[in-house]
This record gives C-alpha cells, sequence and structure tokens, in this order.
C-alpha cells in the first residue's frame, strides 16, 4: 500500500482539535476545529476555526483560515451553496460566501438541542432532539423538526413527530442523519419503556404533512435492522 502522508499539522495557532470531517466542494478540502485560532492564548485554548485545504498539484496544500469562529464548531455539512456547523447553546451556524472569498458565520438559534440533524440541498434543516425540549413538550422524549428556510435566509421551525418514553421506545446515541429523497435515515439505539436492553437499529422517517399540533405516535419509525444490545 501507498505511504500516510500529512497534508496539515494543527498546531493550536491555526486549530486544534479537529471534529468534523472534511468536505471537497469545487476540489478543495473544507473543515472546522472545536479550539485553536486566533483566540488561543496561553492561558485559553481557543474557540476555533473555519478552514480550507487547497492541494497545489505537486503533493503540497495550502491553508487558508477563513474564519475565527469563536464558538468552538462541532461538526460540517455543505448544502445551498452554505456551510453549516453545530454550534454550543442550541445553535446552528450558517456560514456564507459573496463569492469573492469572503466567509462569514451567522447563528441559528433553536428552540430545541438537536442531537442530530441533517440539510437537505434547498437549506431545510432536519433533525431530532432527545434533551432540553421546549416546556409545550412536557413528557415527549424525543421531538423530529424541520427548521424551513425562507428566502430572506431566515428559519421558520415545525415540529413534525414526536413520542413519549411512558409509553413507547426512547432514542439515544443517535448517528448522523442521510437525507434520500425527503427520507430521513439514521442509526442509532431504542430504549424500551422504563429502561433495559436496548435495541441498536437503522431507522427512516418518510416525509409527512405538517401537522397543526405535535403527533404523540406510540413509535414513529420504520425499522430497517435491529439487534439487541445487552
Amino acid at each position: 500500500g501507498g505511504a500516510l502522508t500529512t497534508p496539515l499539522l494543527f498546531n493550536g495557532d491555526n486549530g486544534d482539535r479537529p471534529l468534523s470531517g472534511l468536505i471537497n466542494v469545487g476540489g478543495n478540502f473544507f473543515g472546522t476545529t472545536y479550539t485553536g485560532g486566533s483566540t488561543k492564548t496561553l492561558t485559553y485554548t481557543g474557540s476555533g476555526t473555519f478552514f480550507e485545504l487547497s492541494p497545489q498539484g505537486n503533493g503540497t496544500y495550502t491553508l487558508n483560515t477563513l474564519i475565527n469562529t469563536g464558538q468552538n464548531p462541532s461538526s460540517l455539512s455543505y448544502a445551498d451553496g452554505h456551510f453549516y456547523v453545530s454550534l454550543p447553546n442550541n445553535q446552528i451556524g450558517v456560514i456564507s460566501t459573496d463569492g469573492l472569498g469572503n466567509y462569514s458565520l451567522s447563528s441559528l438559534s433553536l428552540p430545541v438541542l438537536p442531537s442530530s440533524y441533517v440539510v437537505d440541498p434547498s437549506g431545510n434543516i432536519f433533525g431530532i432532539a432527545t434533551s432540553f425540549l421546549p416546556p409545550q413538550f412536557a413528557g415527549v422524549s424525543d421531538l423530529f423538526f424541520e427548521c424551513v428556510r425562507n428566502p430572506d435566509g431566515t428559519y421558520t421551525t415545525n415540529y413534525l413527530l414526536g413520542y413519549t418514553s411512558t409509553n413507547s421506545f426512547h432514542l439515544q446515541n443517535l448517528g448522523h442523519l442521510v437525507d434520500v429523497d425527503g427520507v430521513i435515515y439514521g442509526m442509532g439505539e431504542l430504549v424500551p419503556p422504563g429502561g433495559g436492553n436496548s435495541t441498536a437499529i437503522v431507522f427512516a422517517l418518510p416525509s409527512v404533512p405538517e401537522p397543526a399540533s405535535l403527533l404523540l405516535l406510540a413509535i414513529p419509525l420504520a425499522v430497517c435492522f435491529g439487534r439487541k444490545r445487552r
């Protein structure tokens, strides 16, 4: 096999703790670091970066720190010409560019803390929240929601599906979600009512008409595969 190469070494000043994966856009790689960057000091680890890594054609790469985020980003996705990052305090960051190499970060404050989310090609955000739900959802353990991107760049939140842990299963340890033709797929574990052995599953959440109020369903999941974990 080929030898391992390291196109980029993080040293703290240019970023540290790269918790997100790389995304290839136009032949260049984009990523985030959770700490490091220009906010790093002798006593502070820094609050992260959004960077671009460009191959030069001779085996070397050029690092360009596009934003010193100041907000500790922990994931990265790309859709509709924008990058999306997870931020603390129930926020998703939307990174936009003016097409001239200048990037800016704006924060979308969500009424829920997403355990996992995915952005569709139109920039709409779909996610599942399993904790810190709004007060109106007392008794609901898992909530499937969408944030619809409006023409002016703002978002409208709709709550699609939810169910209670008292009479149904509860999701935990969610992996990344995937959007395929309007159906959201993911992996996680189901915990039965009252606790007990969890079941590892792959699940699908088909698109549904937006309800006027939250639908409390027993199991709003199409379980494709399951294996009990003891």
